[in-house]
């Protein structure tokens, strides 16, 4: 078993594999063109310094070559490095140090080792003037990575978070991926930021305690960033200048002082059931969203307050749902051509972060009063033992979510990964779940300590969390890893899908329709070493398919998965009128469709345009 520098090396390696896991995963049949990749390496003074008794330089660049070693023949990846030529920073051209030293491509494995091998320590450390560059590098089209290594702080007068910010809003398929090499304090904090700011993930390159089992599981997992897709679109300030939106999944930002967002649902029939979904993704330790119904006169429609949705550090996202669907027939909550649909947030953390808001209507029932009555409480049904399999490569968001069919899954999770499925349940459906992980031997039972627990969280297909639900008879929780002799397990269950199960002024705080129930995992990160925890996922699907369906009025019925068309664009004369729904891109991601009850099943495309920026050219130190 290896340790010291050895280990460092298998740490930086880990961490680049893992990164380079959510790039080089498999994609749709339609794709057209590979992602690509463009890895940007600090080759500043600094990385001199010794770890372990090996200079930082010497443990990337193993790390480096093994990586390449593994790339696929047809993967398309560059290579930037910066600091490489001018030794100060009072030296002209100090902070445009960067150079592309290996263009991207896919013919380039021998000149990516050769650079490897050249690379040395030498100037300053460019962050932000490296982060644009890299942009250009990668286009304009396509899925585009941008992966940072490096080991210290922005030295020139730029902010990299700012920049790397600016380079994800400017197209959501970009991404900033960053590996930390043996760094901590501000230097960690401002990395971090970058990644958080990129849509990317960040990983501390030189802490794993004994990864060298992991290596070849991690270099084909698919470890994806938390992504938010729809068509963009901008909130009213005010209901006055709320833009008009139909059934589909937009994106939006919160405003960055704290103000609410506005939108207008135009109703199609009277009776009909609007319902509103978002999810953001948590940007510190406490995060609470508002979202809300009302009629533009101001009379609040939905349950409560909405969704006011507090996370804190296991907690993988900041997800809610409200409807209109209230007992009172004439309600005008039921019965107004249009409802306006409010989303704040009232803390600093969310505020400018992205949000998806996913829309929807659903027709009015003819039979409401016969239908099965809302759920009191679930009985637990002991899972039935399968052969386990490898379960598709999970996503870390609702949108790029895999379908899981019942049965047994045996996978790992690594700290501070959140893993998210998505498990189709029809009408007097209903989804258990349970997750178990065998005594600890070895170097996890060592790594592990008392912060360490595996938070499982169930969702609906609006993307309301299923709370205030008692389930009877659920197997023993244990809620922390360190008892190395005894078997961890935690398991949950959503309602019965009934039409009845929704919002309402009582204790419900979801709608149960039919469509996605997202299984959502987060390994908790409250430390600074990371580790592989393998893990047993167990998947059911109880009930008959179609049991207590509701009859709509119309001839329009919802079904559990509709089949996507196009949502029409809103008419010209609408004041801030949301723009036209995209065309599919190359990844086969449809746009935004009609929705019926069967919320959160779209996974939707933005695609992103970048400005082309200069590329460098590197000078040799002499």
């Amino acid at each position: 078993m290896s340790s010291g520098p050895g280990r460092r090396v298998l740490a930086l390696c880990c961490a680049l594999l893992v990164v380079l896991g959510s790039w080089l995963a498999p994609r749709p049949a339609a794709a057209a063109e590979a992602g690509k990749l463009v890895m940007v390496l600090d080759s500043s003074g600094s990385m001199k310094a010794r770890v372990g008794g090996k200079s930082k330089i010497s443990i990337a660049k193993a790390a480096l070559a093994s990586v390449v070693r593994g790339l696929p023949a047809d993967a398309p990846v560059g290579l930037r490095v910066y600091g490489a030529t001018v030794f100060d920073r009072s030296d002209k051209g100090a902070c445009t140090d960067s150079q592309l030293v290996v263009p991207i491509g896919t013919a380039n494995r021998d000149a990516l080792q050769d650079e490897i091998r050249q690379y040395e320590p030498y100037g300053e450390t460019p962050i932000s003037y490296s982060l644009e560059q890299a942009a250009g590098d990668l286009g304009k089209d396509g899925k585009r990575t941008i992966l940072l290594v490096s080991d210290g702080e922005e030295t020139c007068d730029a902010d990299p978070c700012e920049t790397a910010a600016a380079i994800t809003e400017a197209g959501v398929d970009v991404k900033v991926d960053v590996v930390g090499l043996a760094v901590s304090g501000k230097v960690r904090d401002q990395l971090r930021c970058v990644a958080d700011k990129g849509n990317g993930t960040y990983y501390d390159a030189d802490s794993a305690d004994d990864l060298e089992e992991s290596l070849d599981k991690l270099a084909t997992r698919a470890f994806r960033p938390f992504r938010l897709t729809g068509t963009p679109v901008e909130g009213g300030r005010s209901p006055g200048t709320a833009p008009l939106v139909r059934p589909g999944q937009y994106l939006d930002t919160f405003d960055a002082s704290d103000r609410p967002r506005y939108y207008r649902i135009a109703r199609t029939a009277p009776g009909s059931t609007l319902r509103v979904g978002f999810t953001a993704r948590p940007a510190g330790t406490v995060n609470t969203a508002v979202v809300r119904l009302r009629t533009p006169e101001g009379q609040e429609c939905s349950a409560g307050l909405g969704q006011s949705i507090a996370t804190g550090g296991t907690s993988p996202l900041v997800s809610g749902e409200v409807d209109s669907w209230v007992r009172r027939e004439a309600s005008d909550c039921n019965q107004a051509d249009e409802l306006v649909a409010q989303v704040a947030t009232s803390g600093e953390d969310l505020a400018g972060g992205r949000f998806e808001l996913l829309v929807a209507e659903e027709p009015p029932v003819t039979d409401a009063d016969d239908l099965p009555e809302r759920e009191s409480a679930i009985r637990w049904q002991k899972m039935t033992a399968t052969r386990a399999v490898k379960p598709p490569v999970p996503g870390s968001s609702l949108s790029d979510a895999p379908t899981l069919a019942p049965g047994t899954y045996r996978t790992t999770i690594l700290t501070g990964e959140s893993q998210v499925f998505a498990v189709p349940a029809d009408w007097g459906q209903r989804v258990q779940v349970q997750v178990s992980i065998a005594p600890r031997t070895g170097a996890l039972a060592r790594a592990l300590d008392v912060s360490d627990s595996l938070d499982l969280q169930l969702l609906g297909a609006g993307r309301g969390r299923y709370t205030n639900l008692a389930v009877r008879g659920l197997p023993e929780r244990t809620f922390t890893l360190t008892d190395d002799d005894a078997t961890y397990r935690v398991a949950a269950s959503t309602p019965t899908v009934r039409y009845r199960n929704r919002l309402d002024f009582g204790p419900t705080d979801y709608a149960a329709v039919p469509g996605p129930q997202y299984v959502v995992l987060n390994m908790s990160e409250d430390r600074d070493d990371a580790f592989l925890v393998p893990y047993t996922l167990q998947v059911e699907v109880l009930g008959r398919a179609g049991a207590g369906a509701p009859t709509y009025a119309g001839a329009s019925t919802p079904t559990p998965t509709p089949t996507p068309s196009p949502s029409p664009s809103p008419g010209a004369s609408t004041p801030a009128a949301v723009p036209p729904p995209q065309e599919e891109d190359d990844d086969g991601v449809p746009t935004p469709v009609v929705l019926g009850i069967a919320l959160g099943t779209l996974v939707l495309g933005a695609g992103g345009v970048l400005a082309a920026l200069a590329l460098g050219r590197r000078r040799r130190r002499s």
